[in-house]
């Protein structure tokens, strides 16, 4: 057996370039490989990540070729749920790729948070394995411009390869490196210690793996994300790798007593020694942690992810304060009419214009009732259109007392009775005559000429009484 590498590999000082990124500082370090955040020397904008192979690796050709290999698939790879890889290349320092930067934590370091509190997190852990489930679903059914599968599988699902923003966001990362570790047939203590743990029994038998070594790797991450332990433990890797491919651990609800029945029915299923056994894919799994959420009340949302990590990480919301600051420095979005800015001159304006408007209504109103005759029917049967409105021909005593009843022709003043009535103000005939044709049962007698009232009643001029004003 080969002996354990040396994983103290000096770390890059801030200012190192490797092609067109900038060394900021060393994120982690890893068996196979460590994180820096760089940003762009030029042409781009914003952090990323960069992962440097270690040393000892970027000698071994037949790793660093097929790491390019897989780096190269993996990038392709474009879903809300894996982290992308931006640039893949390589300097003096050795083979590297640049990935996006996610601002957070893996899920080991939220993992070790939450068990600090004592009680697991069965919302958390639910929500980041169904989003897990999704990414590698869809890397797992990827075909190429061809139409032909990829058969693309991490082989690494564990917690250190799961980062979660602050803001909810779940990203897989690392996709490549462990299929590209995996090629070159070698084995390393230094590179199992953290990751064996992890593995199918498949993958540690050397035999092929396929999508269901990952949903294996996914079982394994729900245990110990929903009970805070190992399922495998031991004094050594090969201690571990014994204990996987026998299948010997304890079931959820013996290491967490309340474990939920459907949840623990979903993990021993994807944890089966047998692939056959397991989930057919990643989506099973997914949709039956779905029904499990919804027996249990546990909403699925980036906002619930994003609670909790501010409870971990006590990373609190702005205060009202520090928005209404941020708010008033800001230019305004939206851009105004000088209308709607007070003081302005057009907006005092907008008082005259209405009364203008008034005023125009008002005479467009009063111009029928000063051409209309003055004597008019007031039986118009209710089909014909009512007619415009006509001068009041009530007293005062009227509005209390109720309609004054007019009295009969023949106590009319006999002077008011000797006055003809002009042609002009007679209704038409054969309007006369439908009216009388409807009515044949009730006798018309004449409309008399309203009497002469006194001024002081009029509420008009007397032009408009006898249609001589206009």
């Amino acid at each position: 057996m080969m002996r354990a590498p040396s994983l103290d590999a000096p770390e890059l000082p801030c200012g190192t370039e490797l092609g067109n990124y900038r060394v900021l500082r060393r994120l982690a370090m890893g068996g196979m490989a460590e994180l820096y955040l760089v940003e762009p020397c030029r042409g781009e904008h914003g952090a990323r990540v960069l992962k440097r192979v270690h040393p000892y690796l970027a000698h071994d050709e037949e790793f660093v070729t097929m790491l390019l290999k897989e780096a190269k698939i993996a990038s392709t790879l474009n879903h809300p749920r894996i982290a992308k890889i931006l640039n893949i290349g390589s300097s003096e320092q050795g083979p590297f790729f640049v990935m996006e930067y996610v601002a957070g934590a893996d899920f080991r370091v939220v993992l070790q948070e939450v068990a600090k509190r004592g009680v697991p997190d069965i919302s958390l852990a639910l929500n980041v394995v169904s989003a897990l489930a999704d990414a590698l679903d869809y890397a797992h059914k990827r075909r190429d411009a061809q139409g032909r599968p990829m058969q693309i599988v991490h082989r690494d699902v564990s917690p250190s390869n799961v980062m979660i923003a602050h803001g909810g966001d779940i990203k897989l990362v690392d996709f490549g490196i462990a299929a590209a570790w995996a090629g070159t047939r070698r084995t390393q203590a230094g590179v199992l210690k953290g990751k064996v743990g992890y593995m199918s029994p498949e993958q540690c038998l050397g035999n092929p793996v396929d999508a269901r070594s990952d949903v294996f790797g996914l079982g394994v991450l729900l245990y110990e994300a929903s009970t805070h332990r190992r399922p495998f433990r031991g004094d050594s890797p090969y201690a571990v790798m014994n204990q996987i491919v026998t299948g010997r651990f304890d079931p959820p609800s013996e290491a967490c007593p309340g474990y939920l029945k459907p949840l623990e029915a979903v993990v021993l299923r994807a944890m089966a020694t047998d692939p056959e056994a397991r989930y057919p894919d990643a989506k099973s799994l997914g949709d039956d942690l779905r029904q499990v959420m919804a027996c249990v009340g546990v909403l699925e949302s980036a906002d619930v992810v994003a609670d909790r990590m501010r409870d971990l990480f006590d990373v609190s919301r702005p205060s009202i304060t520090e928005n209404v600051r941020s708010s008033a420095a800001e230019p305004p979005r939206i851009q105004r009419s000088p209308s709607d800015v007070p003081g302005s001159s057009r907006r005092s304006l907008v008082t005259p214009m209405l009364l203008g408007v008034a005023i125009v209504a008002a005479a467009a109103a009063w111009s029928p009732l000063r051409n209309r005759p003055t004597h008019v029917q007031d039986d118009v049967p209710s089909q014909a259109p009512r007619p415009a409105l006509v001068p009041p021909k009530i007293s005062a005593a009227a509005l209390v007392h109720g309609p004054i009843v007019e009295p009969p022709a023949s106590d009319l003043d006999p002077a008011l009775q000797e006055e003809p009535v002009s042609a002009a103000d007679k209704p038409p005939t054969d309007s006369a005559e439908k009216r009388t044709a409807k009515r044949p049962s009730t006798p018309r007698r004449a409309k008399p000429k309203p009497r002469e009232r006194s001024s002081r009643f009029k509420l008009f001029p007397p032009a408009f009484y006898d249609g001589s004003g206009k």
